[in-house]
Protein backbone atom coordinates (compact mmCIF):
# COMPACT_ATOMS: atom_id res chain seq x y z
CA UNK A 1 0.00 0.00 0.00
CA UNK A 2 1.25 3.44 -0.96
CA UNK A 3 0.15 6.95 0.02
CA UNK A 4 -0.41 9.73 -2.53
CA UNK A 5 -1.31 13.40 -1.93
CA UNK A 6 -4.34 14.93 -3.61
CA UNK A 7 -5.64 18.51 -3.53
CA UNK A 8 -9.32 19.15 -2.75
CA UNK A 9 -11.15 22.49 -2.80
CA UNK A 10 -13.15 23.46 0.27
CA UNK A 11 -16.52 22.42 -1.18
CA UNK A 12 -15.15 18.99 -2.05
CA UNK A 13 -13.61 18.57 1.40
CA UNK A 14 -17.04 19.17 2.91
CA UNK A 15 -18.63 16.74 0.45
CA UNK A 16 -16.12 14.08 1.50
CA UNK A 17 -16.63 14.67 5.21
CA UNK A 18 -20.42 14.51 4.74
CA UNK A 19 -20.17 11.25 2.80
CA UNK A 20 -21.48 12.76 -0.46
CA UNK A 21 -18.27 12.34 -2.45
CA UNK A 22 -16.75 8.96 -3.29
CA UNK A 23 -15.23 9.71 -6.71
CA UNK A 24 -12.75 12.13 -8.20
CA UNK A 25 -11.57 12.80 -11.74
CA UNK A 26 -8.10 14.07 -12.54
CA UNK A 27 -6.75 15.02 -15.95
CA UNK A 28 -4.47 12.52 -17.68
CA UNK A 29 -1.55 14.60 -18.92
CA UNK A 30 0.29 13.76 -22.15
CA UNK A 31 2.94 15.58 -24.21
CA UNK A 32 0.40 15.86 -27.05
CA UNK A 33 -3.08 15.44 -25.55
CA UNK A 34 -4.94 16.02 -28.83
CA UNK A 35 -3.30 13.06 -30.61
CA UNK A 36 -3.07 10.39 -27.93
CA UNK A 37 -5.76 7.76 -27.50
CA UNK A 38 -6.43 4.73 -25.33
CA UNK A 39 -5.22 1.39 -26.73
CA UNK A 40 -6.15 -2.14 -25.84
CA UNK A 41 -4.36 -3.31 -22.70
CA UNK A 42 -2.30 -6.46 -23.34
CA UNK A 43 -3.12 -9.30 -20.97
CA UNK A 44 0.48 -9.51 -19.73
CA UNK A 45 0.24 -6.09 -18.11
CA UNK A 46 -1.41 -5.31 -14.83
CA UNK A 47 -5.04 -4.08 -15.10
CA UNK A 48 -4.02 -0.95 -13.20
CA UNK A 49 -1.65 0.04 -16.02
CA UNK A 50 -2.94 1.90 -19.07
CA UNK A 51 -1.54 1.80 -22.58
CA UNK A 52 -1.77 4.68 -25.05
CA UNK A 53 -0.77 5.24 -28.66
CA UNK A 54 0.05 8.41 -30.58
CA UNK A 55 -2.05 8.47 -33.75
CA UNK A 56 -0.13 11.47 -35.05
CA UNK A 57 3.18 9.58 -35.09
CA UNK A 58 4.25 9.54 -38.78
CA UNK A 59 6.48 6.50 -38.22
CA UNK A 60 3.73 4.33 -36.80
CA UNK A 61 2.00 3.88 -33.47
CA UNK A 62 4.14 2.89 -30.53
CA UNK A 63 2.36 1.96 -27.29
CA UNK A 64 3.29 3.91 -24.19
CA UNK A 65 2.61 2.65 -20.70
CA UNK A 66 1.05 5.16 -18.32
CA UNK A 67 0.59 4.44 -14.62
CA UNK A 68 -1.94 6.41 -12.64
CA UNK A 69 -0.09 8.90 -10.37
CA UNK A 70 -2.93 8.56 -7.86
CA UNK A 71 -2.19 4.92 -7.17
CA UNK A 72 -3.94 1.60 -7.62
CA UNK A 73 -6.76 -0.11 -5.70
CA UNK A 74 -5.68 -0.50 -2.10
CA UNK A 75 -3.58 2.67 -2.04
CA UNK A 76 -4.58 5.70 0.03
CA UNK A 77 -4.95 9.33 -1.05
CA UNK A 78 -4.27 11.85 1.70
CA UNK A 79 -6.17 15.09 1.20
CA UNK A 80 -4.47 18.46 1.21
CA UNK A 81 -6.66 21.49 1.85
CA UNK A 82 -6.35 25.17 2.73
CA UNK A 83 -5.22 25.42 6.36
CA UNK A 84 -3.70 27.68 9.03
CA UNK A 85 -2.03 27.52 12.45
CA UNK A 86 -1.72 31.24 13.25
CA UNK A 87 -4.39 31.09 15.96
CA UNK A 88 -2.80 28.33 18.08
CA UNK A 89 -1.30 30.78 20.60
CA UNK A 90 -4.85 31.86 21.51
CA UNK A 91 -6.57 28.50 20.99
CA UNK A 92 -4.04 25.77 21.92
CA UNK A 93 -6.74 23.08 21.84
CA UNK A 94 -7.16 23.73 18.10
CA UNK A 95 -3.63 23.68 16.66
CA UNK A 96 -4.89 23.83 13.07
CA UNK A 97 -8.00 25.18 11.35
CA UNK A 98 -9.31 24.53 7.86
CA UNK A 99 -10.88 26.98 5.44
CA UNK A 100 -13.45 24.34 4.44
CA UNK A 101 -14.99 24.62 7.91
CA UNK A 102 -15.78 28.30 7.34
CA UNK A 103 -14.07 29.68 10.43
CA UNK A 104 -12.73 32.25 10.56
CA UNK A 105 -14.93 33.64 7.84
CA UNK A 106 -13.50 35.99 5.23
CA UNK A 107 -15.22 39.01 6.81
CA UNK A 108 -13.55 38.20 10.15
CA UNK A 109 -10.08 38.55 8.64
CA UNK A 110 -9.31 42.27 8.59
CA UNK A 111 -6.02 43.36 7.04
CA UNK A 112 -4.44 40.02 7.80
CA UNK A 113 -5.60 39.90 11.41
CA UNK A 114 -8.38 38.18 13.38
CA UNK A 115 -9.92 39.35 16.65
CA UNK A 116 -9.93 36.97 19.63
CA UNK A 117 -12.83 37.70 22.06
CA UNK A 118 -11.16 35.57 24.73
CA UNK A 119 -7.83 37.39 24.55
CA UNK A 120 -9.51 40.69 23.64
CA UNK A 121 -6.81 41.30 21.09
CA UNK A 122 -6.04 41.01 17.39
CA UNK A 123 -3.54 38.45 16.08
CA UNK A 124 -2.02 37.88 12.63
CA UNK A 125 -3.79 35.33 10.47
CA UNK A 126 -3.56 34.08 6.89
CA UNK A 127 -4.64 30.93 5.12
CA UNK A 128 -1.92 28.62 3.79
CA UNK A 129 -2.45 27.05 0.35
CA UNK A 130 -3.33 23.37 0.24
CA UNK A 131 -0.15 22.46 -1.66
CA UNK A 132 1.85 23.42 1.46
CA UNK A 133 -0.25 21.46 3.98
CA UNK A 134 2.00 19.09 6.00
CA UNK A 135 1.10 15.49 6.62
CA UNK A 136 0.54 16.02 10.34
CA UNK A 137 -2.38 18.35 9.54
CA UNK A 138 -4.19 15.81 7.36
CA UNK A 139 -7.69 14.90 8.54
CA UNK A 140 -9.10 13.08 5.49
CA UNK A 141 -7.91 9.92 3.76
CA UNK A 142 -9.42 8.16 0.74
CA UNK A 143 -8.81 4.46 0.16
CA UNK A 144 -8.75 3.77 -3.59
CA UNK A 145 -11.29 1.14 -4.67
CA UNK A 146 -10.92 1.34 -8.46
CA UNK A 147 -9.14 3.31 -11.18
CA UNK A 148 -10.24 3.59 -14.78
CA UNK A 149 -9.67 5.92 -17.73
CA UNK A 150 -12.44 7.70 -19.64
CA UNK A 151 -13.34 10.97 -21.29
CA UNK A 152 -14.72 13.46 -18.80
CA UNK A 153 -17.98 13.78 -20.76
CA UNK A 154 -18.54 10.02 -20.41
CA UNK A 155 -19.43 10.48 -16.76
CA UNK A 156 -22.86 9.12 -15.85
CA UNK A 157 -25.50 10.89 -13.78
CA UNK A 158 -24.82 8.48 -10.90
CA UNK A 159 -21.07 9.08 -11.07
CA UNK A 160 -21.62 12.85 -11.23
CA UNK A 161 -23.67 12.59 -8.04
CA UNK A 162 -20.83 10.56 -6.49
CA UNK A 163 -18.51 13.48 -7.32
CA UNK A 164 -20.32 15.41 -4.56
CA UNK A 165 -22.43 17.81 -6.64
CA UNK A 166 -25.85 16.35 -5.83
CA UNK A 167 -26.40 18.40 -2.67
CA UNK A 168 -29.94 19.17 -1.45
CA UNK A 169 -31.78 22.01 -3.15
CA UNK A 170 -31.81 24.85 -0.60
CA UNK A 171 -34.03 27.92 -0.94
CA UNK A 172 -34.43 27.52 -4.69
CA UNK A 173 -30.70 27.47 -5.46
CA UNK A 174 -27.72 25.20 -5.07
CA UNK A 175 -25.65 26.57 -2.14
CA UNK A 176 -22.38 26.75 -4.11
CA UNK A 177 -23.70 27.49 -7.58
CA UNK A 178 -23.24 31.26 -7.31
CA UNK A 179 -19.47 30.72 -7.20
CA UNK A 180 -19.42 29.05 -10.62
CA UNK A 181 -19.21 31.19 -13.75
CA UNK A 182 -19.53 29.62 -17.18
CA UNK A 183 -20.19 32.04 -20.06
CA UNK A 184 -21.52 29.41 -22.46
CA UNK A 185 -24.52 28.46 -20.32
CA UNK A 186 -26.24 29.61 -17.16
CA UNK A 187 -27.77 27.26 -14.63
CA UNK A 188 -31.45 27.55 -13.91
CA UNK A 189 -33.75 25.88 -11.42
CA UNK A 190 -34.81 23.25 -13.98
CA UNK A 191 -31.19 22.24 -14.55
CA UNK A 192 -31.04 19.73 -11.72
CA UNK A 193 -28.95 17.15 -13.58
CA UNK A 194 -25.87 16.12 -11.53
CA UNK A 195 -23.95 15.72 -14.79
CA UNK A 196 -24.76 19.29 -15.85
CA UNK A 197 -23.84 20.64 -12.45
CA UNK A 198 -20.61 18.66 -12.55
CA UNK A 199 -19.73 20.11 -15.96
CA UNK A 200 -19.88 23.60 -14.46
CA UNK A 201 -17.84 22.54 -11.45
CA UNK A 202 -15.29 20.94 -13.79
CA UNK A 203 -14.99 24.13 -15.84
CA UNK A 204 -14.57 26.27 -12.74
CA UNK A 205 -11.47 24.23 -11.85
CA UNK A 206 -10.01 23.10 -15.18
CA UNK A 207 -11.12 25.42 -18.01
CA UNK A 208 -8.44 28.02 -17.31
CA UNK A 209 -5.82 25.25 -17.55
CA UNK A 210 -6.99 24.25 -21.02
CA UNK A 211 -8.87 21.13 -19.91
CA UNK A 212 -12.44 22.44 -19.98
CA UNK A 213 -15.60 20.39 -20.41
CA UNK A 214 -15.79 21.14 -24.13
CA UNK A 215 -12.23 19.91 -24.64
CA UNK A 216 -13.40 16.55 -23.24
CA UNK A 217 -9.98 15.47 -21.90
CA UNK A 218 -9.03 11.99 -20.80
CA UNK A 219 -9.32 11.65 -17.02
CA UNK A 220 -8.40 9.24 -14.27
CA UNK A 221 -11.76 8.22 -12.78
CA UNK A 222 -11.02 7.15 -9.22
CA UNK A 223 -13.54 5.58 -6.86
CA UNK A 224 -12.62 5.60 -3.18
CA UNK A 225 -13.88 5.32 0.38
CA UNK A 226 -13.26 8.44 2.49
CA UNK A 227 -12.39 8.21 6.17
CA UNK A 228 -11.32 10.55 8.96
CA UNK A 229 -9.45 7.76 10.76
CA UNK A 230 -5.72 7.55 9.95
CA UNK A 231 -5.19 4.32 7.99
CA UNK A 232 -2.81 1.58 9.04
CA UNK A 233 0.76 2.48 8.20
CA UNK A 234 0.16 6.24 8.07
CA UNK A 235 2.33 7.18 11.06
CA UNK A 236 5.13 4.89 9.89
CA UNK A 237 4.95 6.37 6.38
CA UNK A 238 5.19 9.93 7.73
CA UNK A 239 8.18 9.05 9.91
CA UNK A 240 9.94 7.36 7.00
CA UNK A 241 9.39 10.35 4.70
CA UNK A 242 10.49 12.73 7.44
CA UNK A 243 13.70 10.78 8.13
CA UNK A 244 14.41 10.61 4.40
CA UNK A 245 14.06 14.39 4.20
CA UNK A 246 16.44 14.83 7.14
CA UNK A 247 19.07 12.64 5.46
CA UNK A 248 18.80 14.63 2.22
CA UNK A 249 19.05 17.92 4.11
CA UNK A 250 22.10 16.69 6.02
CA UNK A 251 23.92 15.65 2.87
CA UNK A 252 22.99 18.92 1.19
CA UNK A 253 24.01 21.02 4.23
CA UNK A 254 20.52 22.45 4.48
CA UNK A 255 18.40 23.17 7.53
CA UNK A 256 16.38 20.18 8.83
CA UNK A 257 12.59 20.15 8.42
CA UNK A 258 10.56 22.27 10.81
CA UNK A 259 9.10 19.14 12.40
CA UNK A 260 11.73 16.48 13.10
CA UNK A 261 9.85 14.40 15.64
CA UNK A 262 7.01 12.06 14.81
CA UNK A 263 5.14 13.18 11.72
CA UNK A 264 6.67 15.60 9.27
CA UNK A 265 5.60 17.23 6.06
Amino acid sequence: MNFHPILFAGEMIRANLEGRKTQTRQVVKFPYPSTWDRAKVPARWDPSDFVWVDHADPCGTYPTLTVCPYGVPGDVLWARETWATDHKMFYPCFPVVYAADGSPASHEIVKGRVYSPEAKDWFPFRWRPSIHMPKWACRLWCRVESVRVERVQDISEADAAAEGVAVPWVGGAWPWIAKIQTPWRSIGQADNSPKLLYSHLWDSINAKRGFGWKANPWVWAITYTPTTTPPDGWAEYCREVNMRGMRINTRGHLHPPASTAGIGR
